[in-house]
């Protein structure tokens, strides 16, 4: 690899970032500025962002202004203060529509420009210490790393904190970062450009012997940041995102009310008019100006001039309530109503104007999580089963034809440190698994750096064939796996030095029939140890099983090396192939070597065995072995069997490390859940939130692991959305996985099988001679070496490494155990481990063999998912899980679903910049900081105990960056990275805990079920207020209220009111809003039958009190027009001079229009007791429960009554309520029992209605797809 370069200090680094990012907002924000022909604009329908109110509003609230000025002028004081402060209001929400628009439109640069002035401020400070990832840890889908040059060092940093200038190497076959350039000049003398995504593939052609030059990393010169093109694409998003609520209200009051119900009205105040001037004979003085104030107090309602700081107001409340709840719970109204005034503010850190967390989260139908390792899955995989052979009678004598092999799988549970076995007697079989844990030691996370440079040679080998294959991304650890077994890392691996290492591949031919299943490519990584104490060579190998098994001649029991076979042989493939489509599968083998094979040339070099070792079928059978020993079952094989090919080959031969092999075993890898993750999808089913896994690996392993969340995933559930080469194969049937069966039995014991009699103490356990003895020893190298096979009772045959006279070091090696003790071992209680039952006529095939037919008629491809859901079904829809993404792929599915009325949250790594497009397509996002993968379970700052001799230091010019604690002077270039990419992001969090989003959803959803009941109340009161008005005009020709008590019932009484519905208790919290709010949410409202039943509803609740105001209001002026007092004998209305009726409004008429309002106040508190709680009747929950509600109720009839007292509106007539007859008082209270008998009862008909809707919810959600499955 290449020398150090010199690249950039970390502070220039760091302040050319800044630059670049102040740079790309300053780009954009230009267009964002506002022009005086954009005022206009900014008010129309589709720019009113969070805000109902637009033109229309604006115009016609000043036209209603002047109307009522110019008929109060020199008459009525009252109106008069009315219009102007009308005008007020109109003017205040124009300033608030304007200003959330600039909000809206400016609030990603308010959030970038936080996160520049982050970045501003680290640099300032000098930072010495930046936390940096390790440069050897295994590549992740969900952390994007890139190898640079930072302070004269070789870092892995995150892709969005490279900046222009930077100093990069490509590795081969890997993606580039970013828009970069070669940095030296090629052969032909050019420097060739990369733009992100191209790749590094220039593979050296074989030398003599198949040996390969590894591939180079290639040095560039970075062009331009990735966070630059993270802040373009989210300004370039224009944040169109708009919360379902707040389309909601938009169509409610744009579509219906502006479009339908205001010109109706109109149109019937109009008819009124024309009906009154041909049937009345003596019109009053100016009766067609007096007519259009009263038409313009008809229509003032339904402009309803409050909603627009109705709506912010609640909006800033419930997301600061849902942020507080989320960071640290319930903290009290007055830091509550501070965090909601900042938010109004501007604060840009959730997006509470481009997204709105709340009303979004409350509505959100699925969640959709574009990554998996580190988020849904452990960071690095974990071993979760071992392969091995036995025999069952070995060891008993004279019992050689009776042996029955075994191939046995044990299972593993547990993470990390944890890893153990699940079966309780698995030491019964620590001689067979004594050699893998040796291997695993020896061959493990200490050569990572020779490990990581070969995986990105096969990474470009596997690009330049084409992609047929899939390349082996990293390489796993097994050091838990040896821990499990008990090992001691430093005992085992002291008297071994590492002389070299070795690694070979092969590509698998190209199949003509036509499958598209990639396998990984053939792998073999080798390391040649030298034992002190010996002077022959060891060898360890690892990797994939097809290639490793060809070279395998023999295989170990536990006591000897036997020779494989044909059964064997199947098993190993059935094994393998079923775990390399599923999972990730490693197969261990060993050699003993001569002496000179230490010193073999072949540093610096790869071999590809592509066509040299193996056949055109890329098998190799064991019958050209078969003369080497007698029968398989029957038979050993001594030391000079394994060594008599090597002590005759040249010393020049390389097929010495690639025959006569020893299978140990092998060792299959998951990915596994994260218990958090499991819980989580849990919640979001009882909440019927549906969970997707956008998955970008191939349909097997992301079937397995979606089971291991608990999705369903089997027959009609998953889409694969890549596109297949023939486009109409997407409505054939396509190909799902066999089941993995395997069947847990016992051992079959025969009549020979000994029995274990004594009772050792397994917490002494002890690595004896005949059993655990895992020799670096290798006296086998002295003239008294056995070169004929023994039968198998023959108890004196000794093997090197795995055979039975040598020790691992001079003092007995000791098995570290926490083992319960020691008891009565027999081989009846050996049942808990399980055996391969398998058909051996399927498992010689190809990976197709495994597959079944899939009856289910589902689209395959991303082009198909349209046509599926218009001419078939919504099944796409409904899958939990899409298999074979790419973001591009990913975010055309997002579009489909909400173009489909699903409202979407997606939860990705901050650490990929391609998520960055996926985060501004989606409704809401979650960005979460992926847990970083450490490549080794074990501490790295531990000395391994291996001593490397003349391969130490040969680290191909890399320095691993280890772990440092943390201090408070030092920051995380994570971090960093995860501020960056979450810009567009409401939420940011460092884990996918169980608790997060199932506490905001449990949160959002009751907030937002609250304040639609609550909008919904203010909207019906409007309309009610409309309909009096105008049903009173056209009865006799005057309206039961003034403008003034208009205005006051408009903008403070009812919304106070329905404010009082929406606010929560205060010691509610989002743990008891689960237990007691309806979890089940809704898709996009305002639908046709929902607007029928709105009014149906507005019908039976509300206009019973419409009539009630209505015959209060003619019977009040019936009675006070015939009243004569004292003061007076004139009669009303008076006539005037000229004997028309005069326009003054008499004091009979506002003592009735004071009486109606205040009525009407306690009918509308009559009718929101019956939403306090919606489904609720109040003999159960009575509404004093809520005493926001009962606080608000008694304050406003208090302020309505001093409101309408008679000494604040002296005339020339001294009336008094006590004029009003008694029987119409009595009447008015009692209409309020009819009232809420109506409500309760209508209310009991909605609970019904509401609980069969839910079960119906339920039931369709709990519906599995695979219900139907013919299988």
């Amino acid at each position: 690899m290449a020398n150090a370069l010199p690249g950039l200090r970390t502070a220039e680094a760091l302040r050319r970032l800044a630059s670049s990012l102040q740079t790309a907002l300053s780009e954009y924000e230009h267009l964002y500025q506002m022009r005086p022909w954009k005022y206009m604009h900014m008010f129309s329908h589709t720019t009113t962002g969070l805000f109902p109110f637009c033109w229309v509003y604006a115009c016609l609230s000043f036209l209603v202004s002047v109307l009522i000025l110019i008929d109060a002028v020199g008459r009525d004081h009252a109106a008069l203060t009315a219009s102007l402060l009308l005008c007020m209001i109109t003017v205040g929400n124009l300033h608030l529509a304007g200003y959330a628009f600039y909000m809206r439109r400016t609030e990603l640069f308010r959030k970038g420009a936080l996160i520049i002035q982050e970045i501003e401020r680290i640099c300032a400070n000098c930072p010495t210490t930046f936390y940096l990832p390790d440069i050897y840890i295994p590549l992740s889908d969900s952390v994007e790393l890139c190898w640079v040059y930072r302070d004269d060092r070789l870092v892995s940093l995150p892709v969005a904190l490279l900046v222009d200038g930077d100093i990069a190497l490509l590795r081969p076959g890997r993606p580039a970062p970013c828009k970069c350039r070669e940095l030296f000049p090629s052969k032909q003398g050019c420097r060739r450009m990369f733009q992100r995504g191209d790749r590094h593939e220039e593979i050296n052609e074989p030398e003599k012997q198949g040996c390969v030059e590894p591939c180079a990393c290639l040095a560039v010169e970075v062009l331009e940041s990735p966070a630059v093109s993270v802040f373009r694409r989210c300004c370039a998003s224009k944040c169109e995102r708009r919360p379902p609520l707040i389309e909601e209200t938009n169509r409610i009051l744009h579509r219906y009310l502006e479009r339908i119900l205001l010109p109706t009205v109109v149109g019937l105040g109009v008819c009124t008019a024309v009906f009154q001037y041909f049937l009345t004979e003596n019109l009053e003085d100016g009766w067609i100006m007096a007519f259009l104030a009263r038409l313009a107090l008809v229509v003032l309602p339904l402009l309803m001039p409050a909603v627009s700081a109705f709506v912010i107001g609640f909006h800033c409340l419930n997301n600061a309530r849902l942020i507080a709840s989320l960071q640290h719970g319930w903290s009290g109204f007055g830091s509550l109503l501070d965090l909601a005034i900042h938010l109004y503010l501007g604060q840009p850190e959730h997006l509470p104007y481009t997204t709105g967390p709340y009303p979004t989260l409350g509505s959100v139908t699925s969640v959709s999580v574009v990554d998996k390792k580190g988020i849904l899955s452990l960071a690095d995989p974990c071993a979760e089963k071992v392969f091995f052979f036995s025999n069952d009678n070995e060891g008993t004598p004279g019992a050689s034809q009776s042996s029955t092999r075994r191939a046995h799988v044990l299972d593993l549970s547990g993470i990390g440190p944890q890893l153990q076995f699940d079966d309780p007697n698995w030491d019964s079989f620590v001689s067979h698994l004594k050699p893998v844990g040796l291997n695993a030691l020896l061959n493990g996370c200490g050569l990572r750096g020779e490990w990581t440079k070969f995986l990105d040679h096969l990474e470009a080998v596997s690009h330049v064939a084409g992609g047929r294959q899939m390349a082996v991304n990293s390489r796993r650890c097994l050091c838990t796996l040896a821990k499990a077994m008990h090992f001691d890392p430093d005992d085992a691996c002291r008297n071994f030095d590492i002389k070299r290492t070795l690694a070979a591949y092969r590509m698998a031919p190209q199949l003509s029939n036509g499958k598209s299943e990639k396998t990984p490519v053939g792998n073999v990584f080798a390391t040649v140890l030298q034992d002190h104490s010996n002077t022959y060579a060891q060898m360890m190998c690892q990797g994939s099983a097809d290639m490793l098994m060809p070279m395998c001649t023999y295989y170990w029991d536990g006591r000897r090396v036997r020779q494989l076979d044909k059964w064997h042989q199947r098993k190993i493939k059935d094994f393998a192939t079923r775990y390399n489509m599923t999972a990730y599968c490693l197969a261990l083998t060993y050699r003993p070597l001569p002496r000179w094979a230490a010193n073999y040339p072949c540093d610096n070099c790869y071999y590809d065995l592509t066509g040299s070792l193996f056949n055109a079928a890329g098998l190799k059978t064991m019958e050209s072995y078969s003369s080497k020993c007698s029968d398989a079952a029957t038979s050993t094989c001594s030391l000079d069997t394994l060594l008599q090919s090597a002590l005759v080959s040249s010393p020049q031969s390389k097929d010495v490390f690639f025959k006569d092999h020893v299978f140990l075993g092998m060792v299959a890898f998951q990915y596994q859940a994260k218990p958090d993750v499991v819980r989580l999808i849990e919640r979001l089913d009882k909440m019927c939130i549906r969970f997707i896994h956008f998955s970008k690996e191939n349909e097997f392993r992301s079937r397995v692991f979606a089971e291991k969340m608990g999705l369903e995933t089997g027959w009609n559930c998953h889409i694969s959305l890549e596109d297949g080469e023939n486009p109409a194969s997407s409505t054939q049937q396509r190909r799902i996985g066999n089941a993995l069966k395997r069947k847990c039995c016992e051992f079959s014991i025969t009549a020979q099988s000994p029995t274990f009699t004594s009772e050792p103490d397994v917490s002494k356990l002890r690595l004896e001679t005949d059993v655990l003895n895992f020799s670096c020893k290798l006296s086998l190298a002295d003239a008294d070496l056995h070169v004929d096979c023994v039968p198998l009772a023959d108890e004196t045959e000794l093997t090197p490494l795995l055979g039975s006279n040598s020790n691992l070091s001079s003092k007995e090696f000791k098995i570290k155990s926490n083992s319960t003790p020691s008891r009565s071992l027999s081989a009846d209680s050996l049942t808990s481990c399980c055996c391969m039952e398998t058909n051996p006529s399927g498992m010689y095939g190809d990976s197709s063999d495994f597959l079944i037919s899939n009856q289910a008629q589902l689209p395959k491809g991303i082009d198909n998912i349209r046509p599926h859901l218009s001419n078939v079904d919504n099944v796409p829809l409904l899958v939990p899980l899409f298999t074979d993404c790419v973001e591009a792929t990913t975010r055309e599915m997002l579009c489909i679903m909400q173009e489909n009325d699903e409202c979407v949250c997606v939860v990705g790594s901050s650490l990929n910049v391609d998520n960055a497009e996926l985060f501004c397509t989606a409704d809401v996002a979650v960005s979460v900081e992926p847990d970083i993968p450490v490549g080794c379970c074990a501490d790295l700052e531990q000395d391994s105990g291996l001593s490397f001799g003349s391969f130490s230091g040969s680290n191909s010019g890399l320095t691993s960056l280890k772990t440092r604690h943390r201090s408070a002077t030092c920051h995380s270039c994570v971090q960093l990275a995860h501020r960056i990419n979450s810009l567009p992001c409401a939420f940011s969090v460092h884990s996918l805990d169980k608790t997060f989003l199932s506490s905001a959803f449990a949160t959002s959803m009751p907030m937002l079920r609250r304040f639609r009941v609550a909008f919904y109340f203010l909207l019906s009161c409007s309309l009610l207020l409309s309909f009096i008005q105008l049903a009173s005009l056209a009865a006799v020709q005057w309206t039961p209220f003034s403008p003034d008590m208009l205005l006051w019932l408009l903008c403070l009484a009812l919304p106070v009111l329905s404010a009082s519905l929406a606010l929560p208790l205060p010691e509610r919290t989002a743990a008891a809003a689960t237990t007691t709010d309806s979890p089940l949410v809704h898709k996009r409202r305002s639908n046709r039958k929902e607007i029928v039943t709105f009014f149906t509803q507005f019908s039976v609740k509300f206009l019973p009190s419409g009539f009630g105001v209505l015959l209060l209001f003619v019977l009040t002026t019936r009675f006070l027009q015939s009243t004569t007092t004292a003061h007076t004998s004139d009669q009303w209305p008076q006539p005037s001079a000229n004997g028309r009726r005069l326009r003054l409004p008499p004091p009979q008429l506002l003592l009735a229009q004071n009486y109606c309002a205040w009525f009407f106040l306690l009918y509308m508190i009559g009718v929101s007791a019956s939403h306090v709680h919606s489904y609720e009747l109040m003999m159960n929950k009575p509404p004093t429960r809520n005493r926001n509600w009962l606080f608000a109720c008694l304050a406003l009839q208090l302020i309505q009554s001093f409101y309408c007292s008679p000494p604040l509106w002296p005339g020339r007539w001294k009336l008094r309520y006590g004029d009003v007859p008694w029987f119409v008082s009595v009447f008015a209270f009692l209409w309020t029992i009819p009232v809420l008998c109506i409500n309760e009862a209508m209310k009991r008909l909605e609970a019904s209605q509401h609980k069969r809707r839910q079960r119906r919810r339920r039931l369709s959600f709990d519906t599995k797809l695979g219900m139907n499955s013919p299988f």
